[in-house]
This record gives C-alpha cells, structure tokens and sequence, in this order.
C-alpha cells in the first residue's frame, strides 16, 4: 500500500463518455469542487488526456482508466505503469466490469503500480471478490456487484457491511467505496464510518455530458451540502 487515503472522497468517473476539450472541462470542474471544499477526488480519463488534465488542474487526483502488469520493455498494445505515472496519473482503476482481470493479474498489477506510488481503486463483484482482493493490499475497494454498474441504485445495508467487515479483518488500511447516487447515507454506510471506522467514498458515474444539468448538480449537491462531508475524519 503506497498511502492511506484521506477521507471522506469522491470519484468522478466518465467512462469513455468524454474525452478530449470535454473531459477538461469536467475535469476543471471537479478541481474547483476539491479546491473548494478540501475533499479528495479521483477524476478518471482516458489515456491520451492524462497529460493535458494534470497539466490543467491542481486539486483533483488525476486516474487511470487501467494499467498492465508490465516491465519497460517487450508488450506493444499494452500500458506501461511508468507511462501513465510520467503522464500524470496518481492513481489507477484496476479490474473493472468493463476491463476485468485475473485474480493472478490484478495481484501482479497491484504491486507494479505500488512500486511506483500510484494509487490503486480495485474493483470487486462481490464480498467474497472484496475480501480475496484486500489481500493484495490496494488502497481502496470499490465493492459494487456487476448488475448494479451505470444503474443509479446502490447495493443494500448488508451488502455494504459485510463488505466493510471481510476487508477491515485483514486490513484497517483500506479504504471502501461505493455508488452514493441519492446525496443521503444509506444507513450501511453511515454504520460502516460511525461504528467501524471506515474511511469511505462514494462514485459518480456515468457522465455522459458536462452540460447535464442533473449531473452537475449531484456532483455539486455531493460535495457541498450532503451529509456525506459531515464525516469528514482527520
């Protein structure tokens, strides 16, 4: 694990909805929200705008959509850590619904990256999915069952607590993220921060244009009036 992440945090994640001269602009955005609340936020992109983001903004962490278990060297076609990490990147998403990958590669991914100080966001399918990945030491889980993805809806109380309780026995350093589409702590989350002390975040998703009113307010309504940032923890 390269750092512990502070808390409480946001993901932005445009998928590939977004690219180029608009995913700057949702980019410069999110910046200004992190500058202006002190929250920490995961901006995803596609490669090719790592650098142009990172060169554009000061407050959000910009993030890998994905990253290779590979050494400089032989692997055309593939994503060399180091070239996303001299692009800017300070954190990375790893086997997502859309780009899975083996329990075996993830582990391997996981460790390069650390190597180099990126950030890992591994995502999981389920509690059992969570509790093999905490393992592997990433920063943060991402523990959302596959038929929820891109749907708006959360996974219910049990399901979150659970979750909290497989990756908290072998590790208090993880942190545990969730979709959190509603602007109001579903009763699993605000026990796993109250009662277990989990450093928390949630994501936002699905962004398919920076001039959706609904998304620019969920993503402002998130940070600066939610009772999301009431939990704050130093």
């Amino acid at each position: 694990m390269t750092q512990k992440v502070k808390n409480p945090f946001l993901v932005v994640n445009p998928k590939n909805y977004l690219w180029g001269e608009k995913s700057l602009e949702l980019a410069k955005k999110c910046d200004k929200v992190a500058k202006e609340t002190g929250i920490t936020l995961y901006f995803t992109c596609p490669y090719m705008d790592i650098r142009m983001i990172k060169e554009n903004t000061e407050h959000i962490i910009v993030t890998a959509q994905n990253v290779d278990p590979l050494e400089p060297g032989r692997g055309v076609g593939k994503v060399l850590p180091e070239a996303v990490k001299e692009a800017g990147a300070g954190a990375c998403f790893l086997n997502h619904q859309e780009n899975p990958k083996t329990l075996n590669d993830l582990s391997k991914t996981i460790k390069r990256v650390q190597e180099l100080g990126i950030i890992v966001l591994a995502c999981t399918d389920s509690v059992e999915e969570a509790k093999a990945v905490a393992k592997f030491g990433p920063e943060i889980i991402l523990a959302e069952p596959n038929d929820l993805i891109g749907t708006g809806k959360a996974p219910d109380d049990d399901y979150i607590i659970n979750a909290c309780k497989e990756i908290m026995e072998y590790s208090h350093e993880i942190s545990f993220c969730e979709n959190f589409w509603s602007g109001v702590l579903s009763k699993g989350m605000e026990q796993a921060i109250t009662q277990m002390g989990v450093v928390i975040g949630t994501v936002l998703d699905e962004i398919q244009s920076i001039n959706n009113g609904e998304n620019n307010r969920m993503l402002f309504d998130l940070m600066n009036q939610s009772s999301f940032i009431e939990y704050e923890q130093s």
